[in-house]
Parts: C-alpha cells; sequence; structure tokens
C-alpha cells in the first residue's frame, strides 16, 4: 500500500472507519496520569545556564519559538546549543 495510489472508494471508507462512534476512544475522556505524561515541561538556558523562560508543554514552546517539536525533542537533556540556547525537561 506504501507509494501506491488509493482509491477514491478506499480513501472514504477508511475515514468512516475512523470518525465519530467508531473510533475506539469516542466518548472517552484522559485521565489526569495520562494527561500528565503527555504534557512535558521545557525549561530554556542561556549560554551561562540561566533560565530564560520555561514552557508548561512542547506546544506552547512550539508556537512561541517557532520551531518544531521534534527539534525541541532533539535538544532535550542533550546538552547540546540549539541557536544559543541549552533545552531541558528539569529545573538545572
Amino acid at each position: 500500500m506504501f507509494n501506491k495510489e488509493k482509491s477514491k472508494e478506499f480513501i472514504e471508507h477508511m475515514n468512516k472507519d475512523r470518525k465519530g462512534i467508531n473510533n475506539p476512544m469516542f466518548g472517552k475522556s484522559k485521565s489526569e496520569n495520562t494527561l500528565a505524561k503527555l504534557r512535558k515541561k521545557i525549561y530554556i538556558y542561556d549560554n551561562n545556564k540561566e533560565l530564560i523562560k520555561s514552557y508548561d508543554s512542547v506546544g506552547d514552546a512550539v508556537k512561541e519559538l517557532h520551531i518544531s517539536s521534534e527539534t525541541i525533542k532533539k535538544y532535550l537533556n542533550t546538552n547540546k546549543l540549539y541557536k544559543n540556547k541549552y533545552f531541558y525537561s528539569e529545573l538545572q
């Protein structure tokens, strides 16, 4: 199926299978424990390891810094600089 043209009927069928009541997670809410795992606080430090700013989640940092979440995840806890900034998921 990879790199193959999919028929319109197939795409419609797949979309129908994933919507509303057909979705196994439909109507279920996530527990606070699960949400805590999904959220990851981000701390940004300068060259002198002084705290610049903290964000409640990767998504908040992405929106404000205009970089991808993959870039942030790549530099978290690696002790490597990204544009003169260090990214951590714990206070240093």
